[in-house]
């Protein structure tokens, strides 16, 4: 339940999103619980402006450099932010892509329970571990 995120410590998120709707709609929720939120349109904008975080909610379709790929440099810069993906797309290979960087996926449109439920998982490291 949610309630994990609204009794937690005030936790560092950065959402990165393309989708301008999605990522203040985001930030919003997560700004009404009390949490520092840093929000980028691009992985890109993320590695050049971004900074370690506690959580991560990342789009998989960015334009450029995907969500898959942004976590896999953040793993190998040592950030340690879990991460959750988010993507409208549910399809095998996106899923096995997910499965395989040890992660959650959530498909648009979720509810804001299962988003808060993710980050706290994601923030407590309870999310798989890395296959690094």
């Amino acid at each position: 339940m949610c309630e994990r995120l609204l009794r937690a410590e005030r936790l560092v998120i950065v959402v990165v999103e393309d989708d301008d709707a999605y990522r203040r709609s985001i930030a919003r929720l997560l700004r009404l619980y009390g949490h520092e939120v840093h929000v980028f349109g691009s992985s890109e904008g993320y590695l050049v402006r971004g900074r370690d975080a506690d959580c991560a909610v990342v789009d998989i379709p960015l334009p450029g450099m995907s969500g898959l790929e942004l976590e896999r440099s953040m793993r190998q810069a040592h950030h340690r932010a879990g991460v959750v993906f988010i993507s409208a797309h549910n399809d095998p290979r996106t899923r096995a892509a997910v499965e395989d960087a040890a992660r959650e996926l959530l498909t648009k449109p979720f509810d804001d329970e299962d988003l808060l439920d993710a980050i706290a998982r994601a923030a407590a490291g309870a999310a798989l571990p890395d296959r690094a």
